[in-house]
């Protein structure tokens, strides 16, 4: 009822609320404006998909492998405290290559490129964190179990952190962010301390966008690359400021304003996953050209939950009026995003059996609407049933997952940093 409420306030207020309260240049007009004319453009095919800003300069006078290998890549979509979908196919594919190599293994050794929006994002960090990066190898700290209790444990703390004060001040949302930060940047300081990307253990994309504000430096969709983070001092930032940067979803917390090391670049970004919610395409754009040589690619993208509730039924919305469909337009754009570049890699990889080389690992979520703030113990008890249920479906996919990446090899034992033919090596 509280929903259907702030649906209906929002719309008979916010023409009001823009023309009295918001600047032409201030930032929710810019996003309101920037989301209207880029939603036709938002499915990121494949033959048209560019390079997001800062990508280019990466990418441009790198000196790249020279073998012709099997480039493996991770993606992980966007979507709030469902993040622990994810997180649980990835335990059992953990677990799966800790049996078969007789030894404690983690996800991030496994992979060449990582790439995630949103919560993705962060997990793709916590996959490549390493704690200690004085040693000449560097191995990932946390295992996919780890990742999964950083939803269990602090959700709530996450999310959670909205007042009484806040919640008239922006009534419950409507009128500026709905949680304070204090509570997300808390829990982000615990898990990444003061690591840098370019010190992850593995090649690293989060999707971010940056707002375009006076001053602001390459406004519009952002990359943060471990990759270029290594070579150039003005793409560096602390793990925990990008993780925080991806993960700042519109209305949930205000825009991250951040900088880089050397405090040269300034930054203001919300959630990538508001443009790209599922980043498989630009992980293999990068993988192609980092690896211009390499003869093949093993992908496998993660979902955060499929829901038939943003699934329209033409007999009962299709003649819906706004309210009616501002219900369920958010999840509807992320939803169609996420599975035009699922269709678009289908169509790129379409082998089957031993040759495929392309899996989407996705969860079928009921009815009932599954928000993605709601850190609550049941909702989290919930999404761990859905998610326990759903392996077992899976587990052929997660099995042959685990075969291919023990037959194909990583370009490096720690990813592609430690051959020092790359330049910038740390």
């Amino acid at each position: 009822m509280m929903n259907k409420l702030r649906t209906i306030i929002l719309i008979a207020f916010l023409p009001f609320f823009l023309n009295t309260h918001v600047g032409e240049s201030s930032p929710l007009r810019v996003l309101i404006k920037e989301v209207g004319e880029r939603t036709s453009n938002v499915f990121y095919r494949i033959p048209r998909v560019s390079l997001m800003r800062g990508q280019k300069r990466a990418f441009s006078n790198t000196n790249v492998l020279q073998e012709t290998r099997t480039v493996r890549i991770l993606s992980i979509d966007g979507g709030g405290i469902r993040g622990i979908l994810p997180t649980i196919a990835l335990t059992s594919l953990e677990e799966k290559l800790s049996l078969q190599t007789r030894s404690e293994r983690r996800i991030g050794e496994f992979f060449d490129i990582i790439a995630g929006s949103s919560t993705g994002g962060i997990i793709d960090l916590a996959l490549a964190y390493c704690h200690n990066t004085n040693s000449q190898t560097l191995k990932p700290r946390y295992h996919a179990l780890d990742i999964q209790e950083l939803y269990k444990r602090n959700g709530q703390e996450i999310f959670g952190n909205n007042g009484f004060y806040t919640k008239i001040s922006t009534l419950y949302g409507l009128l500026g962010p709905k949680y304070s930060t204090d509570g997300f940047e808390k829990v982000l300081k615990k898990y990444f301390g003061e690591q840098l990307l370019s010190n992850a253990s593995t090649t690293v994309l989060v999707t971010g966008h940056n707002l375009s504000q006076p001053g602001n430096r390459e406004p519009g969709d952002y990359l943060f690359d471990s990759y270029a983070a290594s070579r150039d001092p003005l793409r560096n930032f602390y793990m925990r400021h990008v993780a925080q940067a991806t993960g700042s979803a519109p209305s949930y917390f205000k825009a991250a304003e951040i900088e880089s090391v050397n405090a040269a670049t300034r930054l203001k970004v919300i959630d990538g996953g508001i443009f790209c919610n599922n980043p498989a395409n630009i992980a293999l754009k990068a993988a192609k050209m980092y690896y211009p040589s390499a003869n093949d690619y093993l992908i496998v993208s993660i979902g955060t939950g499929y829901s038939n509730e943003a699934v329209i039924d033409y007999y009962n919305s299709g003649t819906g009026g706004i309210i009616r469909w501002a219900r369920y337009f958010p999840g509807l754009m992320l939803q169609n995003a996420s599975s035009q570049v699922d269709k678009d890699l289908l169509g790129i990889f379409p082998e089957t059996g031993i040759n495929r080389k392309y899996f989407r690992l996705q969860f079928t979520l009921p009815k009932r609407n599954f928000g993605l703030d709601d850190a609550s113990i049941d909702n989290i008890e919930e999404l761990q049933l859905i998610g326990g249920r759903r392996l077992g479906e899976l587990d052929a996919d997660i099995s042959s997952i685990a075969d291919n990446l023990l037959v194909h090899r990583p370009y490096a034992p720690d990813g592609i940093w430690r051959l020092g033919i790359l330049g910038g090596a740390r």
